[in-house]
């Protein structure tokens, strides 16, 4: 009876290990394919609130381009809003878009107080929030992703990030001077 019951346990305890191990092998691969996912510009369908919704990468860019996932929200993510607003004149080359998953009639009355339409190649979508999970992976905002021309991520940064990072990247990469 006691080798028995003690058979028992070893195997239950050896199930519930090989399940937590399969389970963290899972997940760190599910983790893996979404950082390559975003490792080219992702297929991930846009709406502009002034046009019709198009998939991000048949998206024709001329220089570079810069994805912002933001939330009207977060205070972070104003500041950096506010940040690429200032700095648009350094920027004039680039393809901006500005995604959130924030309801559309909110981010209608964000765009006429942040006034996105006085920049050229800025473009302010919505994007539902389980299409943005599947693409990017868990959010945090504001991210901001780089894509070189040929749509290969240059850099990702993740929370608020201080403009003169990012101008150093686009230096760097020589896409601004």
């Amino acid at each position: 009876m006691k080798k028995t019951l003690l058979f028992v346990l070893i195997v239950f305890l050896i199930l519930i290990l090989g399940g937590l191990w399969y389970r963290s092998c899972s997940k760190i691969n599910i983790q893996k394919r979404r950082e390559m996912s975003v490792r080219e510009v992702p297929g991930i369908v846009l709406n502009p609130l002034t046009e019709s919704a198009f998939r991000l990468n048949e998206y024709p860019y001329d220089s570079f381009l810069i994805i912002l996932l933001f939330s009207r929200e977060c205070d972070f993510c104003l500041y950096e809003l506010e940040e690429l607003k200032r700095h648009h004149p350094f920027l004039h080359e680039a393809s901006i878009f500005l995604v959130s998953f924030d309801p559309v009639p909110s981010l209608r009355q964000f765009e006429m107080d942040f006034r996105s339409v006085d920049f050229p190649g800025m473009c302010l979508c919505h994007c539902p929030y389980d299409s943005l999970v599947k693409h990017f992976g868990k959010l945090s905002v504001p991210d901001l992703y780089i894509y070189a021309q040929n749509g290969t991520l240059i850099e990702h940064f993740c929370g608020a990030t201080r403009m003169d990072a990012i101008l150093g990247v686009l230096e760097e990469h020589s896409f601004i001077q």
